[in-house]
């Protein structure tokens, strides 16, 4: 435990530090994390005192379930029937040429719907699997999307939605299935789950995405051997809509980041930024296009280091729709 009586724990903190290589960040990140439960901690006690537990209790559940009516009625403004969407991911990184299949059923009737991802690939050797948890969230936000923008989101929206994925699948994985860079995958169902939606409302859902932000690592230590780790996902662009080009330089649907400023890159680690821009007649051609792309050139400043890097959609490329 980080803390006992309120105290912290030397003994877990010094532990933590001793197996981490930049202790600073993470001990930063840590603090935060601990510093937003105290106070969400202490907001819901003064919740509590001001209303009473009963009446918190009821208006809390209240809440979930008016938004599962919410849901449901919104649901049954939807087309009802059966929608089908394919897609590929272009390997694992470990059974090179190898595409992993995708394959999103979306059955919709009256108010409830479900998504299901039989027919989809085994688990693969990479570390790329799904949990069926970060299945189920993708599936969740997918269907959030083309529903009325004003519906919370918690459980009561959830109730509504049923998610299946066979396991032993890549997007239900069994151990010992490795699933660190499970986002990769995660991004590229979003893709599937939206095929399958543009097929039942094809006025609202635009085409597929870059294939999810591309996850740059350099890892090593400066001259100084002083240990840095600098990670940066690239924010690509989404795909034409029915109603307007798609966008750019954004973050995909399902992650929360932005791309990093090159003052506080250049700041921060031992690189210098060469070059960062637009990349203009590379966009997905149409009535209405597809974003822009962009390019970032590194240059790296001291003698060695690991580079990682997690990407997709070179092979296989985003799908357009209506064309």
């Amino acid at each position: 435990k980080l803390f006992r009586a309120g105290k912290p724990n030397d003994t877990m903190w010094r532990l933590i530090e001793k197996n981490v290589r930049i202790p600073v960040q993470v001990f930063g990140d840590l603090r935060a994390q601990l510093s937003a439960c105290a106070i969400a901690e202490k907001q819901f006690i003064e919740l509590v005192e001001r209303f009473g537990k009963e009446t918190t209790r009821f208006y809390m559940q209240e809440l979930i379930d008016h938004t599962e009516r919410l849901t449901r009625a919104a649901l049954r403004n939807l087309p009802d029937g059966v929608f089908e969407f394919e897609d590929w991911i272009d390997d694992d990184g470990i059974d090179r040429d190898q595409p992993i299949r995708l394959y999103c059923t979306i059955t919709k009737q009256n108010d409830s719907i479900c998504v299901d991802w039989e027919g989809s690939s085994a688990q693969v050797k990479g570390a790329i699997n799904c949990t069926l948890s970060f299945t189920k969230a993708v599936s969740y936000a997918a269907i959030r999307s083309v529903l009325d923008y004003d519906i919370p989101c918690n459980e009561g929206l959830f109730r509504a939605i049923e998610v299946t994925a066979p396991p032993g699948t890549v997007t239900n994985m069994v151990l010992p299935a490795a699933c660190a860079a499970r986002g990769l995958t995660g991004f590229r169902m979003g893709d599937c789950a939206f095929g399958a939606l543009a097929m039942m409302l094809p006025d609202e859902v635009g085409a597929a995405s870059d294939g999810g932000n591309s996850g740059l690592s350099i890892g090593g230590y400066d001259s100084a051997r002083r240990p840095f780790i600098f990670v940066d996902f690239a924010c690509g662009s989404w795909g034409g809509r029915p109603w307007a080009d798609g966008v750019q330089g954004n973050s995909n649907m399902f992650a929360n980041m932005a791309s990093q400023s090159v003052e506080l890159i250049e700041s921060q680690n031992p690189l210098q930024i060469l070059r960062y821009e637009l990349i203009a007649d590379r966009a997905g051609a149409g009535k209405y296009r597809g974003g822009v792309p962009y390019r970032r050139d590194y240059r790296f400043l001291e003698d060695e280091a690991v580079l990682q890097v997690r990407s997709d959609r070179r092979k296989i490329r985003p799908y357009g729709l209506y064309g």
